[in-house]
């Protein structure tokens, strides 16, 4: 997944002063004072963390992954559907109006002509089909 650096830092309040600790001092080696069970349980509780990170990480996959397979297709398979499905009812989901039902009249080369519930004709570009879906009524 990659690489995790740890630092605990040496805990010198002085920095004016030389510190001793092994950081500092190669040759010494007290781990900055930092009791041996302290160093395991944070390296533990970063370990923890780390594990949780990459579940997430693999939980917001998953979903881009869903939400692509959701988007429409290529525009010459949105133009195949609607061909297909002339003079049924479909809901649509445009860049410009979240809900559009009505019956497919026209596909054409570009766009789709379809006559809304409420008598309006819409005539929506290929490139701005969001969602589509076949409606029951």
């Amino acid at each position: 997944m990659g690489s995790v650096y740890i630092d605990f830092g040496c805990g010198d309040r002085y920095p004016s002063r030389r510190c001793n600790c092994s950081r500092c001092n190669p040759r010494r080696n007290d781990n900055c004072g930092i009791p041996p069970e302290e160093l395991l349980n944070q390296i533990r509780l970063l370990a923890e963390r780390l594990r949780l990170a990459e579940t997430r990480i693999i939980t917001l996959d998953n979903r881009v992954s869903e939400l692509e397979a959701g988007l429409p297709g290529e525009p010459g398979e949105i133009q195949e559907f609607f061909e297909d499905n002339v003079g049924s009812i479909v809901s649509v989901t445009t860049t410009f109006d979240p809900n559009i039902v009505g019956t497919v009249l026209t596909a054409g080369t570009d766009a789709v002509e379809i006559a809304s519930l409420d008598g309006d004709i819409v005539i929506i570009p290929y490139s701005s089909v969001i969602t589509v879906s076949m409606e029951e009524l």
